[in-house]
């Protein structure tokens, strides 16, 4: 496709077209026949040939088909171009086609910056979103640590309660054994008590009896003594 929206074989047709009717108006019009085969310049200038020729050479295409009409609108008009003028229409030329080479490069290098300067601002963007969720993460994983220590101090307190209320409760139970093994001791201590004072006083009354009838010999016998 060509920068007017045609294809170059379209153009090269209409060229082509235009060129040889041209010729054929001025060969009808203003030369007697047979004088444009002899003519040097106008019989040797072939605008596609010459379209063609600077397409090669690096040309865009509307440029290559402006140029090689022009040299065949001045070849047609039989005036000589000089070649100071050749050499002042190609440094021009030359000098557009660095100036665009230029603006090129230009807007190459401005795209070049502008894709850096996206790519930058992305990747600080993705940066701080990564680091917020780095942050975001870690106060997450604090607040589980912190909800995992409450738990596990909430445990052992409630361990500690439980093995607290067990030892109270064995000591209470340990008291009130000891309590009762005391209160039996006691209780068997005075039983022991009364059974060694009722045998204590069984002997102490046998005691009396027998010192009682020993007495009763005793005065029995002194009476019947002379």
């Amino acid at each position: 496709m060509s920068p007017n929206g045609g294809c170059p074989d379209d153009h090269r047709k209409q060229h082509r077209r235009t060129a040889n009717s041209s010729n054929d108006t001025e060969t009808r019009l203003d030369d007697p026949p047979g004088a444009r085969k002899n003519d040097p310049v106008t019989a040797s200038i072939d605008i596609l040939a010459v379209a063609e020729a600077l397409e090669e050479s690096g040309m865009d295409t509307r440029q290559a088909h402006v140029c090689a009409t022009q040299m065949h609108l001045v070849a047609n008009a039989r005036k000589a171009v000089t070649r100071p003028e050749l050499a002042a229409a190609l440094g021009q030329l030359k000098a557009e086609l660095l100036e665009r080479i230029a603006q090129c490069e230009r807007s190459l290098i401005e795209r070049i910056a502008q894709c850096e300067r996206g790519l930058v601002e992305r990747t600080a963007e993705n940066e701080r979103g990564l680091i917020e969720r780095i942050a975001e993460s870690e106060r997450g994983l604090v607040e589980r640590i912190a909800e995992s220590e409450r738990g596990l101090i909430e445990r052992i307190a409630e361990s500690e309660r439980g093995l607290a209320e067990r030892i109270a409760e064995s000591e209470r139970g340990l008291v009130e054994r000891i309590a009762e093994s005391e209160r039996g001791l006691i209780e068997r201590i005075a039983e022991t008590e009364r059974r060694m004072m009722d045998r204590m006083s069984m002997q102490y009354w046998r005691l009396v009896g027998t010192m009682t009838a020993l007495l009763g010999l005793a005065v029995a016998a002194m009476r019947y003594l002379p």
